[in-house]
């Protein structure tokens, strides 16, 4: 190349660069495409035509830039790295990581590299492997922060605070206002229980800069979790007195002050605090949730009453939590008939969570009236629709109806039981196994199934050995007994429906109310059972009659103390005569 040529080149790319750092990428792309003209044998046009591309957005065109780019430096690891990273951003991440690694093999400390792998590490879990590649980048690189953010959410994930509070205070010293390392190092020193170090770091990043609002505001937060509602209130007028967009901006900050002064019993502080919310946007139904709340500690429960049903003329979301409170201070005053109306106003909504609230607070109610029972169905209503402390509440107080509960859903099932075995003559397939036991036949149960060829030696010699002891016991009154050798799962069934040679039954747990499906087919001598395995993980097995001789002591062991326990009443005569 001649110095005509050597001067040319160093020029454009001085002005490709400029365009670049000047943010106009279809100038720097057009410069670019100049480079290629003048000097189609090098790299660095085709390279930089594909950051063009990249920044405006175009990431498959710069691929294919990207890729000439490598071909003609074919030993540039920068070059590979940004295809790598096109490659992710189109979400193909194993290729993406195959480049990362095929430049690792050659360019063991290419940073970019190490860094990215490390990242991929970390998505996948593997803590350990991530650190290892995020060391070795910093020891290439020792001001990498990019580096230190991400080792210290890998230490966070493994525990080590103290290590990942080293990470973040290294990388602040290259981005000092930060708003996400300064929050990142708050949490840190927030989940080691250090509150102290908390609240200074709340302190200095403010300190940095107190016209901040945001700062302020989730300070407050910080002191209001605490408890520390002094100092949540006197952070709240700070963001407030701040904020420089006006009352309306300051909504949220306004509305927690109001919070703070409540939980001060400063009522008359809270009810101005949520009155002027009201006023800002009526639709926000914590602020009617606070005044009542003031307005009953202020013994004014009439009020407290009023601004809910003026609540629940206004609010739009949410509405639950106006039914649910205006209740909850009927239930404390004992008027139950108040209460239950207010409550019902949860059940007579289209909404799931509402009616789950709904049917818990009425348990709530019928407890408090000293009414267990109508408490259990209630609680039970909100358990069925996945409230998760309804299930606790009947373990603490209503045991006693379990037991009265399984009996009814015995008797349901029965009765729906019999018109399904009359219809399906009690099962053609079925009659011919009732009163028997049936015990898995391992080895035909292991050729039929695929899945365990595929299984590591270790892993098929447990599931065998776990096979060898599963059992199935039908009853004609609907009583299936299966896995007896191990925990029991007892249950009612029903057939639902039944061909030549299949039938499907279903059936609910004796302990439980969830419905599971059962395929049973005859062949040759076989009695085929799917359903027994996880959903996607079933296991077809193939089961053989044995007689009571036959059966694994364990089994026979677990089937005699159900039967002494009179737990398998509803089994016929002659099937617990095989015991």
């Amino acid at each position: 190349m001649t110095e005509k040529e050597l001067i040319e080149r160093e020029e454009l790319l001085e002005d490709i660069l400029d365009a670049l750092e000047d943010g106009d990428y279809e100038e720097s792309e057009d410069l670019a495409d100049e480079a290629i003209d003048a000097f189609p044998d090098e790299a660095f046009g085709y390279y930089y035509v594909g950051e063009s591309m990249f920044l405006q957005g175009d990431v498959e065109d710069a691929i294919e830039y990207y890729q000439q780019a490598i071909e003609k430096a074919a030993d540039n690891p920068d070059y590979k790295a940004r295809l790598a990273l096109m490659h992710a951003k189109l979400n193909e991440e194993e290729q993406a990581k195959q480049i990362y690694k095929s430049i690792l093999d050659i360019h063991g400390d290419h940073v970019d590299s190490l860094v990215a792998m490390g990242v991929y590490a970390s998505n996948e879990n593997a803590l350990e492997e991530a650190l290892s590649y995020l060391d070795r980048a910093l020891e290439v690189a020792p001001d990498y922060d990019v580096a230190y953010r991400i080792r210290a959410i890998v230490h966070t994930s493994l525990g080590n605070y103290s290590d990942a509070l080293e990470d973040v205070e290294k990388a602040l010293e290259s981005n000092a206002d930060d708003g996400e390392l300064w929050l990142r190092k708050i949490n840190l020193h927030s989940v080691s229980g250090n509150v102290g170090e908390t609240e200074q770091a709340y302190k200095d990043w403010i300190s940095q800069d107190v016209s901040d609002t945001d700062r302020h505001k989730k300070q407050a937060e910080f002191y209001a979790e605490q408890g520390n509602y002094k100092e949540a209130e006197a952070a709240y007028t700070q963001a407030i007195e701040r904020e420089v967009y006006g009352e309306f901006a300051a909504l949220n900050a306004i509305l927690g002050r109001a919070w703070a002064c409540l939980h001060q019993g400063n009522t008359a502080g809270a009810i101005e605090g949520f009155s002027r919310v009201i006023e800002l946007d009526s639709k926000l139904v914590d602020s009617y949730i606070g005044i009542a709340e003031a307005r009953v500690k202020d013994g004014s429960i009439d009020a407290a009453i009023t601004y809910l049903d003026l609540g629940l003329d206004i609010v739009l979301d949410n509405k639950w939590m106006l039914y649910n409170k205006k209740g909850v201070i009927h239930a404390q005053e004992e008027n139950w008939e108040a209460a239950g109306a207010a409550f019902q106003g949860l059940l007579d909504m289209d909404d799931e969570e509402a009616n789950a609230e709904g049917h818990f607070s009425m348990g709530k109610l019928y407890q408090a009236k000293g009414d267990l029972e109508a408490a259990f169905r209630s609680w039970r209503k909100a358990s069925d629709i996945f409230h998760l402390e309804a299930e606790e509440c009947i373990e603490k107080y209503c045991t006693p109806f379990l037991s009265v509960e399984l009996k009814e859903k015995e008797q349901e099932l029965l009765g729906e039981m019999e018109g399904a075995f009359k219809t399906n003559k009690q099962s053609t397939i079925l009659k011919p196994v009732f009163n028997k036991f049936w015990k898995v036949d391992v080895k035909t149960t292991s050729s039929k199934n695929p899945m365990f060829a595929k299984m590591p030696a270790k892993m098929e010699k447990q599931i065998m050995g776990l096979l060898e002891n599963i059992c199935l016991g039908l009853d004609y009154k609907g009583v299936l007994v299966l896995n007896p050798g191990q925990d029991s799962v007892r249950m009612l069934y029903k057939i639902k429906q039944e061909d030549k040679k299949t039938v499907v039954i279903d059936g609910i747990p004796l302990n439980g109310s969830i419905e599971r499906e059962f395929k049973i087919e005859t062949v040759g001598k076989h009695l085929t059972l799917r359903g027994f395995g996880d959903e996607g993980a079933d296991i077809d097995l193939y089961m053989e009659s044995v007689d009571k001789g036959s059966l694994p002591k364990n089994a026979q062991g677990e089937l005699k103390k159900l039967a002494d326990q009179g737990d398998l009443e509803l089994m016929s005569d002659e099937f617990k005569a095989l015991l």
